[in-house]
Parts: C-alpha cells; structure tokens; sequence
C-alpha cells in the first residue's frame, strides 16, 4: 500500500530503486602513501523510486501528478508499507520530498502501470 501525506493512495505489486548510495570523502594523511576514505554524511542518497502495477489508485494521486507535470512541485512524503496476507503491516519505509517525475497510465483510470517518483530522502521503520 502506499500513502501520501498519509492518506492511503493506492496499491502496488513491486516496487523498484529502494536502495540508498553512500557518500564519501577521500583524504591523504601528510605524507602517508595511502589514500582514505570517510564517510560524508550519515545515511545515504536515494534518487528515484518506481512503483509497478498499480490498482486502486486514488484520484489525488492522479492530480498530484498532473500538477507535477504542468510545473507545479509540490514535495510531499510518500509512506511505502508492506503487509503480510493477513494486511499486517510488516515493513515501512518513508520517503522524503517526493514528486511523480513520470506516470505510465493502465487501462483503468485507477491503474498505472508504473509511476517514478523523485526522492530526497528515506527513513526505515
């Protein structure tokens, strides 16, 4: 399931680009021959999510995306849960400052095939 803002929008059956890229710094130490290497920031970078077949989505969502289409960015926190058959939720993970970059429509106006969204941040919980 997926909420925006948190209001359930819709349901997807995978989900892709859920990984984070560390940043480093590379440093020389005087006159040490070896090159090192620390860490830049705490967690990581994460630069877009793409959630496949979607049903049951919600008509904001849809509008959320044309308004992104037409110029408008409006950054808002998309929850991605993940429950277990008997609708537990099992896992959650948040992503910061999304924004649909792109939606591949389904046949069915509650349906897309795919929708890629720009993401700032994630948070595990």
């Amino acid at each position: 399931m997926v909420e925006i803002s948190g209001v359930a929008a819709g349901y997807f059956k995978g989900v892709d680009g859920l990984n984070a890229k560390g940043q480093s710094v590379s440093f020389q130490d005087g006159d040490d021959l070896f090159l090192k290497k620390l860490a830049a920031s705490p967690g990581g970078r994460i630069e877009q999510v793409v959630m496949k077949q979607g049903s049951g989505l919600s008509s904001d969502l849809a509008k959320w995306a044309a308004a992104c289409r037409d110029g408008q960015y409006d950054k808002r926190r998309v929850e991605l849960v993940r429950n277990d058959n008997a609708g537990n939720e099992t896992r959650r993970w948040s992503l910061v400052g999304c924004w649909p970059k792109q939606w591949k429509t389904g046949a069915d106006p509650k349906s897309a095939e795919a929708i890629v969204f720009v993401v700032e941040d994630m948070q595990i919980a």
